[in-house]
Parts: C-alpha cells; sequence; structure tokens
C-alpha cells in the first residue's frame, strides 16, 4: 500500500509540472543581495487546518550557469510559524522552464520542520502563505460552526421525515 501511494504521488508531482505554464507566480520578495527573486503561486495552494501546501519559486538571477531557477513543495504550519520541504525541482531557465536538472521527492525520514529567523526570507513566505489562507477543508477549530449549522437545520421544518 505504501508503495502503491509513492507511486501516485510521484505520478501527480511529475504531471503536476507539465501544467508549469499555468502556475500563477506572484513575487514576494527578492534576496538582499539581488541574487534571487522569490515567489509564491497562491492559486494551486492548498490549505488543511493549519496546514498549508505551497509552490514556492526561486529564480537564481546571479552567478548560476547551470541551475536558473528552482521550484518547491512545501507544507507550512501557520499555528507554528514553521515550513517543511516536501518536493524540489532545479531547472535551467527562469520560472521553472527550460530542462529538469534535478527532480527530489524528500523520503519520509529526511523531512525536516524549518523555523525561519525573524525577517527572513523564509519568514516571509510563511507569513505571506498563511495570510492568504482559504481553508478547503475544516479544521477542529471551525467545528462550533459546523454545530450551528446543524441546529439551525434542525430547527427548519421539512417535508421529509428525519430518521
Amino acid at each position: 500500500m505504501k508503495i502503491f501511494l509513492i507511486i501516485i504521488s510521484l505520478l501527480f508531482f511529475k504531471f503536476s509540472f507539465l501544467l508549469a505554464n499555468e502556475f500563477s507566480w506572484n513575487k514576494l520578495v527578492s534576496a538582499e543581495d539581488n541574487s534571487s527573486d522569490y515567489y509564491l503561486d497562491n492559486k494551486s495552494s492548498r490549505t488543511i487546518g493549519n496546514y498549508r501546501y505551497q509552490w514556492i519559486l526561486s529564480n537564481q538571477l546571479k552567478d548560476n550557469d547551470e541551475i536558473k531557477s528552482n521550484v518547491d513543495y512545501a507544507t507550512i504550519d501557520c499555528k507554528h510559524n514553521k515550513l517543511q520541504i516536501i518536493l524540489v525541482t532545479d531547472h535551467g531557465e527562469h520560472f521553472g522552464k527550460g530542462k529538469i536538472k534535478n527532480h527530489q521527492l524528500i523520503a519520509e525520514n529526511d523531512l525536516e520542520w524549518m523555523t525561519p529567523e525573524p525577517k527572513s526570507i523564509m519568514s516571509a513566505i510563511i507569513k505571506s502563505s498563511c495570510n492568504n489562507m482559504v481553508s478547503s477543508i475544516s479544521s477542529d477549530d471551525d467545528n462550533s460552526d459546523l454545530d450551528t449549522k446543524k441546529k439551525k437545520k434542525k430547527n427548519k421544518k421539512s417535508k421529509y421525515k428525519e430518521f
């Protein structure tokens, strides 16, 4: 079963890159030395509870002949202000285009939560991603809203008999 899930995940990520032109990159920040620019794709991001799943692009502007951009898929823990890179892909051209130089799905044993320094690029990525959160799946904190909706539904007379 584990192997099946890994294969499905790899296929999903592989075919996601075929849609690279459909990403909607929004520039977030540049490095202080102007060596790289960082972008987020808010159109394809997903939120489950306090976790945000986000595509991150970095364009390397200086001193790199072979790798011009990186596209990473990350899990962001908005509650604890942490980031975890799940997938790394290096490209030969800017904006995730050109020949793929490296593609790596990080193994479960190697996944690592990173806590950013204040006023760092990672801090800006986490803050921006979490500020743009639109929940696609309710967290446990939202149960009070669900209870209220159920009560309203119960109070509403229905022509159908409830079991």
